[in-house]
């Protein structure tokens, strides 16, 4: 059982499903979800990475199982997704972390790599949701859904539209699953990250320019690490979230309030 100071998160006999489990914000949330007491499947590409951390949550002593899988690919996810089940026998939480950027000027920026890119974020996260919402549509016990949306669902950002665009999308259907989904008891919610120092944010934390405007911003003086969203995925996959709803919580070190 995880323990927050006074919140104690027990997913004892759950199964989680968390995509892009092999590194950065993903590990440490399947960490989290393992670490709790849920049984993990990791859907990842990097079967290195995936393997690393499913050896993290089996030393645990909880089971981990890994799915190589291009979410980008709806036949992967609908044969994942079955065999999981198959593995597993339910999914009670659905984690959709598995995302990719490419930088390029707006007037450069090439038609392949927005593809990649929003069909990786946006698309794979929607039918993930939808091959995992029919499971816990068909089962009749509610579940928890939640995806990764991100600040440049509000903002544009500099030098990466596709992903601004993926994520914005993302938020907005986070928002259509809600109304369909909620009376039938299952929660789809999303989190927005802040600035989370990983490898794919590193070059802005390196960026002479552009580092110190981000700092001026953040109202609690300091990049966010991977560890500071595992507590909030896991509020949002439990029961303590019962009542939230098409949500988009922010976690920004208060970025959004400046």
């Amino acid at each position: 059982m995880k323990e927050y100071n006074d919140v104690n998160f027990d997913f004892s006999g759950k199964v989680a499903i968390i995509t892009g489990g092999s590194s950065g914000i993903f590990r440490e949330v399947a960490k989290g979800y393992g670490e709790a007491g849920a049984d993990v499947a990791i859907v990842d590409v990097n079967m290195k990475g995936a393997e690393e951390t499913k050896k993290a949550i089996e030393d645990m002593g909880r089971t981990a199982r890994v799915y190589n899988c291009d979410v980008s690919k709806v036949p992967m996810i609908v044969d994942s997704v079955a065999q999981i089940i198959k593995d597993f026998g339910k999914i009670d939480v659905l984690i959709n972390g598995a995302g990719v950027l490419f930088r390029a000027k707006c007037e450069e920026y090439p038609e392949d790599k927005w593809d990649m890119v929003v069909n990786i974020q946006a698309k794979g996260t929607f039918f993930m949701c939808r091959e995992v919402g029919r499971h816990m549509l068909e089962r009749g016990e509610g579940g928890k859904i939640v995806n990764c949306s991100s600040m440049l669902a509000w903002s544009g950002g500099y030098l990466v539209p596709s992903y601004a665009a993926a994520k914005a999308a993302i938020t907005q259907f986070t928002k259509s699953l809600c109304n369909e989904w909620a009376p039938r008891g299952i929660n789809v919610n999303a989190i927005a990250p802040g600035y989370i120092l990983t490898e794919i944010t590193r070059p802005l934390k390196e960026d002479p320019k552009r580092n110190p405007s981000i700092m001026e911003r953040l109202p609690v003086g300091r990049w966010g690490g991977p560890e500071d969203l595992v507590g909030p995925f896991l509020f949002l996959g439990s029961t303590a979230s019962d009542y939230i709803h098409g949500t988009i919580l922010p976690v920004d070190g208060g970025w959004l309030a400046r």
